[in-house]
């Protein structure tokens, strides 16, 4: 008898109608990693607010469909490592993330300012531009991470010593696990065209960041970041590695403060300084 109920509900099995697979354009990532159910690519639009602000690890999703996200910031380094000390201002450093047609796609538009006490030449000087897009690849499954790729490029548009002369192509990759209700563990791979300010020749750069996120409250978390530069070029400093904190702080569901200070490791620690605040909201 049971072995009639058991043939009888394969056969039911085999005759019904597939699961409803969500649209592309439901999807927050284009794949699922093997084995993973389609369904796990679709985000509720009550996600949290994530933001690419204020460390050196992007986030590893996209914003979503017809959401606007603006990040604002300002940031102050002191540089006590050489003489002349110098002080530096870094601000609106304005990022303005906008997802358009599907879930998992993203434009970017990324702006900022930098003033340099003592400079030699302008102490203010405006960046250059740079556009991007994010692409959200794969959800979070087990032990393989939440992944996004996000190509960008930078315009010769920035004034005083900030000004490039060529196009600077790059591109970032940004994975996170969810350990727990609490710790979450991301990273950033970052690989982009740098410029030299004196002879303007083109070099590659690559930027490795990891980050370690405590969540205290629901609307109240910690974290803690190292990040090192490594460029090509013999012209340049060599490697450069930094570490800093933040809190970050939900004023809302749509809108977050932050706060962070840092320091440039190696010989340089507690000299080389910086310090900041940020606020992020969301426009859904």
């Amino acid at each position: 008898m049971w072995a009639l109920c058991a043939l009888a509900a394969l056969v039911s099995n085999a005759h019904s109608e597939p699961l409803p697979q969500p649209a592309i354009s439901e999807r927050a990532f284009l794949f699922t990693w093997p084995v993973q159910a389609p369904e796990h690519a679709v985000l509720s639009p009550n996600t949290p607010l994530v933001t690419d602000r204020p460390s050196f690890t992007d986030a590893s999703r996209a914003v979503g469909a017809g959401v606007t996200l603006i990040e604002l910031g300002y940031t102050y380094s002191y540089d006590g490592a050489n003489r002349p000390y110098t002080s530096s201002h870094s601000y609106p450093e304005l990022s303005l993330r906008q997802g358009l047609l599907a879930n998992w796609l993203e434009l970017r538009a990324v702006q900022n300012v930098l003033s340099v006490h003592p400079a030699d030449n302008e102490p203010t000087a405006l960046d250059n531009l740079e556009l991007g897009a994010r692409f959200g690849i794969a959800p979070q499954f087990g032990w393989w991470p939440e992944l996004s790729i996000t190509p960008h490029l930078r315009l010769p548009t920035g004034t005083g010593g900030l000004e490039a002369h060529h196009l600077l192509p790059g591109a970032s990759v940004s994975y996170s696990w969810a350990l727990s209700d609490r710790y979450s563990l991301a990273g950033s791979t970052q690989l982009y065209q740098a410029e030299n300010s004196d002879s303007h020749a083109r070099y590659a750069e690559w930027l490795q960041s990891a980050v370690l996120t405590w969540n205290a409250t629901t609307t109240v978390a910690a974290w803690a970041e190292i990040a090192g530069f490594f460029p090509s070029s013999p012209a340049e400093e060599g490697n450069s590695y930094y570490t800093d904190l933040g809190v970050l702080y939900l004023l809302g569901h749509d809108s977050q403060l932050d706060l962070r200070v840092g320091s440039q490791l190696e010989d340089y620690f507690g000299r080389n300084i910086f310090c900041g605040v940020g606020f992020s909201v969301r426009y859904q």
